[in-house]
Order: C-alpha cells, then sequence, then structure tokens
C-alpha cells in the first residue's frame, strides 16, 4: 500500500537544486500539486520571497497549471508568480511550460506575456533599460508568444529589435 508524499518530503524533494533541469522537478512536482494544493500554493508563494534555489522559483509554478485539478483559485497565484520574474527567467518559465503542456492555460500564459512586453513598452526608461540588457531575450519573448512588438516604442527599443 503506497502512500502519497507527505509535506516534508515535497519539501525536501523540491529543494534539491537540478542545476538547470526543470525537468527533475515534474513528477514529484504533480503530485504534490495534485494531492495538496493548498499546500503547494503557499510552497510557491514562500519559495518566491525566501526560495534560494532560481530553478525552483521557474518550475514550480508551471508544474501546478500542468495539472488538471489544480484549484482556479490557486491558478491566478501560479500566473502571478510566473509573471512577476525577470525577462530571463520569464523565458525559462514559458520555454518550460511549452515543454511540460498547460492544458487549457496556455493560452492565458501566452496573453500574459504579451501583456508583461507590452507593460514594459509602455514605460520609455525601463523599456531602454530592459531592451539593452535583454535584447536577445525580449526577442525570443516575442518570438514564442508571437507578440506584435508596439508601434510607439521608442527609437532606441526599435534599432535592437
Amino acid at each position: 500500500m503506497e502512500y502519497g508524499l507527505t509535506k516534508n518530503q515535497i519539501i525536501n524533494e523540491l529543494s534539491r537544486s537540478p542545476h538547470g533541469k526543470l525537468d527533475e522537478y515534474v513528477k514529484v512536482g504533480k503530485t504534490a500539486a495534485a494531492t495538496e494544493p493548498e499546500f503547494f500554493a503557499h510552497l510557491i508563494a514562500y519559495d518566491r520571497v525566501r526560495g534560494q534555489i532560481r530553478d525552483a522559483k521557474v518550475a514550480l509554478p508551471v508544474i501546478s497549471l500542468s495539472v488538471p485539478t489544480f484549484p482556479e483559485d490557486f491558478e491566478e497565484n501560479s500566473f502571478a508568480h510566473i509573471v512577476a520574474q525577470g525577462p530571463r527567467e520569464l523565458e525559462r518559465a514559458y520555454r518550460f511550460a511549452l515543454q511540460v503542456r498547460l492544458p487549457g492555460r496556455m493560452r492565458k500564459l501566452r496573453r500574459l506575456v504579451e501583456r508583461y512586453l507590452h507593460n514594459i513598452e509602455a514605460n520609455g526608461m525601463q523599456w531602454n533599460y530592459t531592451a539593452i540588457q535583454h535584447k536577445a531575450t525580449l526577442a525570443n519573448l516575442y518570438a514564442l508568444s508571437h507578440a506584435k512588438k508596439s508601434s510607439d516604442v521608442d527609437p532606441v527599443g526599435k534599432l535592437l529589435f
């Protein structure tokens, strides 16, 4: 007779660092999100504030969205934690979401990424800084999400792409 994972086992397994291999979080993460959704949502939020492992901050919200039985109440929490990341981590999360497949939630993630990009564009100084520092990442995010660049982006931003 096999029992589900305990909360301590979930924390122990998900606090390890696989050093760039987000796939190693999937098995335990899906089980935890399915059996303990409220705890998993709290773990995502705790990890965002106090977590030391960047891979977990990228992988856990995406994994929670890949579980079809994950409650809609906690779905917004996961989306918010994905979009609250910097451009590089957002690109990693989006690529990981494409790999893991989010049943019925991919369109919403794509729209959130588009909105993220357009919000950066709307703020001129932030756009200049971000476009200079993350040129390739932003280009990848535009391509992956099929977002169109806004026509009112300043000339510095237009020259970078």
